[in-house]
């Protein structure tokens, strides 16, 4: 609920309740008297007085003094007070006002009634030299006009505002004088107990002094007590005034309260609504994370169900290769156990290259295969005549790898030895053992032998 709704209303109905003072009206000044400026006319330099609440141009100030008052105001001159009211000394004072008809008119004394869609202005007092100038602008007018009482013969102008449409007393306004309203600044005493609210008299009507008299006896006695419940009306107005003004300013402050904390609420409004909206928002958030927190449930629990298959199969497999690696342990034992046989298998072949080289060369020796070995000699090639060569040579030189031609010599000193005269066939003999050699073991074998590199043959022998 917003409170700042209120508060006009409250406010208003404040205003309403404390008694209004005069209303202010602009150029607010004086005390100041009037003259009437209209060259060549009966009103130009004429003093504008009042009487009868109405104001005249020319004529006499109509005014009363209660016989009790000492001293009394002379009350001789109309006199204004500022611009809305009269210089008198009447309790209330009297008001200026314009009536519906567009007379200028004022209050009656201790009284401020006016007259149902009169206004009170606006009047307004420019100050000058040697003086100023008051005009109204009531009812759109432009100021002031008089209007005489008979067209034909006036004896008194009535001030009017110069509007078309006043209700004047010839009936017509084009009777009316416009004019300028000198306003004279006023110095002297109070000029006037009140204005007196009769008609103004004529010298031809007769008068009872002694009925005036009473009259204003009685007047006066009625001026006390209208004065008596005057002031205790002033005194209950005032503490009506201080009473509402009391309850107007707890009013505004319990207003203020209200409003500090409407606006608190406000705020506190706006901040939940942001907050419920933030809430929201990350609600929404929280739901979105949930169903992404579903999905890798889901893929956690494949990825789970996978994990425990991968780890069957792991374990199928380590088991597979816990057996491989059984039976790669006993191909391996059986790799070493034929490389093993195969290395006897070589030196075995070796060796029997060499006896059997060794053997046939004696059983050439024998046999004195003297012609054919000159048949033959031609077809060997020349590795055969160095290996020969070689073999049949004195030189004693023979390396440690060389333990078969060590042999082949011994033999071959043996059969000089025994057999000198024949020496020489059995060395070209040896050429023919070595080819049937050859033949036997392989001509790269034979040739290995001869050389003496048992690191060539028994590579030979791993290449078969």
């Amino acid at each position: 609920m917003k409170f700042s709704v209120i508060a006009p209303a409250v406010l208003a109905a404040c205003a309403a309740a404390l008694p209004t003072a005069q209303e202010a009206k602009p150029d607010a000044a004086g005390p100041f008297s009037l003259m009437a400026l209209r060259s060549a006319s009966p009103l130009h330099f004429q003093p504008i007085n009042a009487a009868g609440q109405k104001f005249w141009v020319g004529g006499s100030t109509s005014s009363y003094c209660p016989s009790n008052i000492d001293p009394c105001p002379p009350g001789t001159q109309t006199v204004f007070a500022n611009t809305n009211g009269l210089d008198v000394e009447v309790p209330g004072g009297q008001a200026v006002y314009v009536d519906p008809s567009g007379a200028l008119s004022f209050t009656q004394a201790h009284s401020a009634y006016i007259p149902e869609g009169s206004v009170q202005g606006p009047f307004t007092y420019t100050p000058g030299q040697p003086f100023g100038t008051y005009t109204t602008g009531a009812f759109g007018s432009t100021g002031f006009m008089a209007c005489p009482d008979n067209a034909a013969a006036p004896t008194k102008w009535q001030v009017f505002a110069a509007i078309q449409n006043a209700t004047v007393p010839t009936g017509n306004v084009g009777d009316c004088l416009g004019f300028d309203a000198a306003a004279i600044e006023y110095s002297g005493e109070i000029p006037a107990w009140h204005i007196y609210y009769t008609t103004m008299l004529t010298k031809d009507i007769p008068i009872d002094n002694h009925h005036i008299q009473t009259l204003e006896e009685r007047l006066l006695d009625l001026d006390r007590k209208i004065l008596k419940h005057h002031d205790r009306l002033l005194e209950k107005t005032e503490r009506l005034v201080s009473s509402t003004t009391h309850i107007c300013n707890e009013l505004q402050t319990t207003i203020r309260t209200l409003n500090n904390q409407a606006s608190v609420i406000n705020n506190t409004k706006h901040i939940v609504s942001a907050q419920a909206r933030t809430i929201s928002a990350q609600a929404r958030k929280i739901r979105a994370q949930q169903g992404m927190i579903d999905v890798l449930q889901r893929d956690i629990f494949r990825l789970g169900r996978w994990y425990t298959e991968s780890l069957g199969r792991i374990n199928m497999l380590d088991e597979t290769i816990t057996d491989r690696g059984d039976d790669i342990r006993e191909l391996w034992q059986a790799l070493n156990r034929h490389t093993a046989f195969v290395e006897r298998v070589e030196r075995d072949k070796y060796w029997m290259h060499v006896y059997t080289k060794q053997v046939m060369m004696l059983r050439a020796a024998e046999l004195e295969f003297a012609v054919t070995a000159d048949d033959d000699r031609d077809e060997d090639d020349d590795e055969g005549s160095v290996t020969a060569e070689s073999i049949c040579m004195d030189s004693t030189i023979v390396t440690p790898l060389q333990p078969h031609i060590l042999l082949d010599k011994i033999v071959v000193h043996m059969m000089k030895d025994v057999l000198p005269d024949r020496f020489g066939k059995v060395c070209d003999g040896f050429e023919i053992v070595h080819g049937s050699s050859a033949t036997v073991h392989g001509r790269d074998d034979v040739e290995d032998s001869e050389n003496g590199s048992d690191e060539m043959l028994r590579g030979s022998s791993d290449e078969d």
